[in-house]
């Protein structure tokens, strides 16, 4: 670039899968529906040309295809529409999910631009995905499928920030399938607040594709974990739900895991005695699924 010449652009936060398939021109199948856009400016910001921009794009996680199948769209007419728009192919892989458009000349100041495939979006047709809270405890993910080719196996896959995501169960599909199917699993443990879900597809070959995004809101309830007595001198009652207590832990005030110092006797389902006898008086906090108590040894 020229003295006086910066190149910057910034993202409208949409989420960066390949879900739009309205806005798209009639040769591709979808598009990214998040957006980017492009400032030429010098510093005194003036629109300037920087000349031809190699624009290259990480898409690990994002895209599965192969580079001829994969176009930048521009909105070269900066009325916020691409499916008008002329999709540009030539990308390379480069390697590690790094896909490279070389020497583009139509990036201008102000100018929208986004990925666009001809790849469809799932090699199955899938009639529903939703996802629903169960007593604003759990999370059902329920899905149907009309017909299925090659569909080795389905990844239920959570976020909370639509960006990153954690696989949570891997369900078989049908292989090849003319029939209606319902698949169901259950989020026995979702985050609190505002989550996101969708449905990693895979074939036999390796191949993988994603649904549409679904998001649910867990809202911030009052723990159902008690302890008594405390302070205690050696054992406490520890309840709560079921869910709640698949995991428990102690540690102390330097965040040590001491639990293999103490006696968890498990009464039931819902209520558990713990004995601190043999660790020092002191303060001890007691870790659940998703609390933590402080418990005063004397």
């Amino acid at each position: 670039m020229g003295d006086d010449e910066f190149l910057m652009w910034g993202h409208d936060n949409g989420i960066l899968m390949f879900n739009e398939t309205v806005d798209i021109p009639a040769s591709l199948n979808n598009r990214m529906v998040g957006v980017w856009r492009a400032s030429e400016v010098s510093s005194t910001a003036t629109p300037v040309n920087v000349g031809n921009t190699n624009m290259r794009f990480d898409l690990s996680g994002i895209y599965a295809g192969v580079a001829s199948d994969l176009y930048l769209l521009i909105d070269t007419d900066n009325d916020g529409i691409f499916s008008d728009e002329t999709p540009l192919g030539g990308a390379n892989n480069l390697g590690g999910n790094v896909y490279e458009f070389a020497g583009v000349s139509s990036l201008a100041n102000n100018l929208r631009f986004t990925l666009g495939s001809s790849i469809s979006p799932l090699p199955i047709e899938l009639l529903s995905f939703d996802a629903v809270t169960i007593d604003n405890r759990h999370v059902e993910l329920i899905w149907q499928t009309s017909s299925e080719t090659n569909n080795d196996f389905f990844t239920i896959e959570r976020s909370i920030d639509g960006s990153n995501w954690e696989d949570l169960e891997q369900i078989d599909g049908a292989g090849t399938s003319n029939v209606l199917n319902t698949y169901v699993m259950v989020d026995k443990k979702p985050h609190q607040g505002l989550s996101y879900y969708r449905l990693k597809q895979t074939d036999y070959d390796g191949q993988y594709t994603y649904s549409q995004i679904r998001s649910v809101d867990i809202s911030k309830q009052e723990s159902s974990v008690k302890v008594y007595p405390n302070p205690t001198s050696s054992t406490f009652v520890l309840t709560g739900d079921e869910s709640e207590l698949t995991n428990i832990k102690i540690t102390n005030m330097l965040g040590q895991n001491v639990t293999g110092s103490t006696v968890i006797s498990k009464m039931e389902e819902t209520k558990y005695v713990i004995d601190l006898s043999q660790l020092k008086n002191g303060v001890y906090s007691l870790h659940t699924n998703n609390t933590v108590i402080h418990i005063n040894k004397k």
